[in-house]
């Protein structure tokens, strides 16, 4: 029968990390993730993934593997505030998880949690909105804004985009009306 040893550690959740890269197949992100029972996958700071590997997540996710999108952006102390880029957005319309509130930064706390929860006995959906709860801003947190969204970001982005006209020889009328057409990551 089972002994008191066996209760006491429970088997862990085999959690696969995934980096994403242009270069990831969805056959290598299969091999892989294989039979994992959650996937930690790493996308750009944006949270967005290479569109590629929308099939694939789809497949995990309708097979009861929970994956969680974390951005690779250790420069932050945040995740993924929004998926910004509407034709990338899909890993998450594909039933991807998204982190808030932890990134790169924080794999070894995510990790613990998706354990936790596992060890409750949640697989799944269950223990994807379980373990995105965790990491979900709550009434009264301070949501920090992204850059695209922070005038003192924009003022410094404009700042280097003056320069990087001025080294390129622009004229102060071209720079003037470029700077007065230009917003934070487009150009009118």
């Amino acid at each position: 029968m089972f002994s008191e040893r066996e209760f006491e550690n429970p088997k862990p959740a085999r959690v696969a990390n995934v980096i994403a890269s242009p270069m990831l197949t969805p056959e290598q992100f299969d091999l892989a993730t294989g039979d994992s029972d959650a996937i930690i996958f790493e996308v750009y700071a944006t949270g967005t993934s290479p569109e590629t590997l929308n099939e694939i997540i789809r497949k995990k996710t309708d097979s009861g593997t929970p994956v969680f999108l974390v951005s690779n952006n250790p420069g932050d102390s945040h995740g993924i505030l929004k998926v910004t880029y509407g034709t990338q957005a899909s890993s998450e319309a594909a039933g991807a998880f998204r982190i808030a509130k932890a990134n790169v930064n924080q794999l070894a706390e995510i990790n613990d949690v998706i354990q936790k929860e596992f060890n409750k006995g949640l697989r799944g959906n269950a223990l994807g909105a379980a373990v995105v709860d965790f990491f979900s801003y709550k009434d009264g947190d301070a949501i920090p804004k992204p850059d695209w969204e922070n005038p003192e970001a924009i003022a410094q982005q404009k700042e280097l985009y003056k320069k990087t006209l001025i080294r390129m020889g622009a004229s102060p009328e071209e720079i003037a009306k470029t700077l007065q057409e230009w917003e934070f990551g487009k150009s009118k």
